[in-house]
């Protein structure tokens, strides 16, 4: 990557703005501790053992077209959808012989049929807030939102009283699916396309301890509050020691190494101490939350996913093993093991069919 930036592995990427949004790419750029970008990682098999030149040649639906001076990603491809979701990505492409990165700016496009192109100004309008709400379909439908317009002929359309060309009436019937109010705000006062007007060196900016403390208030499990935990850390030396060097950068020899590993993904808010998007526990409340996690006599494997979803500490894999072995209510219901069946030998059916001897020697006589 370029600069000083670091590549982290992606997962699921979520907006601590608007938590019901996501995306998955490959990896997320990292530089300064902040998030700044994205990466998509695709390698076609069908071309892994060409370049990338031959590949655009080779076939009319390889993910990248050619133009006048470079390559670029096909907008009718499949791959160009998965990165709808994503705002300023680099997009990578690689075989066993090429490879190829740029930083694409997606964006939400409407591609009009031949038809459409003909419509009038006012209609084209129209259309534009049936493609937006179908679009976002699965955001808007059931709860009450506002259309915010710059065309005032679409306030008298969409209203309750009026009567439109058969064209725009069927256009309001799809919108009947969806409880909102228009509302006109003039073009100088609505900027619609706010992302394509930014200049270069503008730069969004993303306060990270906002997300931090996003990531540490949804980490507490429900039956422990956030001051408990807040209480015990500095009982606990390790932890103390952990969150020194976090704050110092130095003396990571003298930790854990399960902390050590993850030293680049650890963070501070306070008195706690957040591993990625898990809420590192004190020894002293580790025995609580496990007995929590286990509560209902779950298996290992529920008991390790319900604890991973939210905590974590060095050997919590171990400890839930144990915990749920070890459960009195667990042993008294569950099947016991069955011993294996035992396994006869089959007798001969005629004389010297099976012959066996036993040998004895040395002895202390060499016999």
């Amino acid at each position: 990557m370029k600069g000083d930036g670091l590549l982290r592995s992606g997962g699921l990427v979520l907006s601590p703005k608007w938590p019901w949004l996501g995306c998955s790419p490959d990896g997320v750029v990292v530089k300064g501790g902040v998030p700044v970008g994205c990466v998509k990682i695709k390698c076609p098999y069908a071309s892994k053992d060409l370049n990338i030149s031959e590949s655009v040649h080779s076939s009319t639906r390889f993910v990248l077209k050619q133009t006048e001076n470079s390559w670029k990603l096909q907008e009718k491809h499949a791959y160009y959808y998965q990165c709808q979701g994503v705002v300023n990505i680099d997009f990578v492409v690689y075989t066993n012989v090429d490879i190829c990165m740029w930083r694409e700016f997606t964006k939400i496009f409407l591609c009009g049929k031949i038809v459409e192109r003909r419509y009038s100004h006012t209609e084209k309008e129209a259309l534009g807030l049936v493609w937006a709400c179908e679009r976002f379909h699965v955001y808007l439908y059931g709860s009450k939102f506002a259309l915010i317009i710059d065309h005032k002929p679409l306030e008298v359309i969409y209203s309750k009283n009026s009567t439109p060309p058969a064209r725009i009436q069927r256009w309001v019937l799809h919108l009947q699916l969806y409880d909102f109010t228009d509302t006109y705000r003039p073009g100088m006062q609505n900027i619609a396309d706010t992302l394509s007007r930014l200049t270069m060196n503008t730069r969004p900016t993303i306060d990270a301890e906002d997300y931090i403390r996003f990531v540490a208030k949804n980490a507490v499990p429900n039956a422990i509050t956030i001051q408990e935990v807040e209480k015990e850390p500095d009982k606990d030396p390790e932890l103390s020691k952990v969150r020194s060097c976090i704050l110092t950068d130095h003396q990571w020899e003298s930790v854990d190494v399960a902390y050590r590993s993850v030293r680049q993904e650890v963070s501070v808010l306070g008195k706690l101490i957040i591993c990625g998007m898990r809420l590192v526990i004190p020894k002293i409340l580790q025995k609580k939350v496990l007995n929590l996690a286990h509560e209902g006599h779950q298996g290992i494997v529920k008991t390790r996913q319900c604890l991973r979803s939210k905590v974590g500490w060095p050997n919590i894999d171990k400890e839930a093993e144990k915990v749920c072995c070890t459960c009195h209510g667990c042993q008294v219901v569950q099947l016991l093991s069955r011993p294996e069946p035992m396994v006869r030998t089959c007798l001969p059916e005629s004389p010297w069919e099976i012959i066996a001897c036993d040998s004895l020697g040395p002895t202390d006589n060499n016999i």
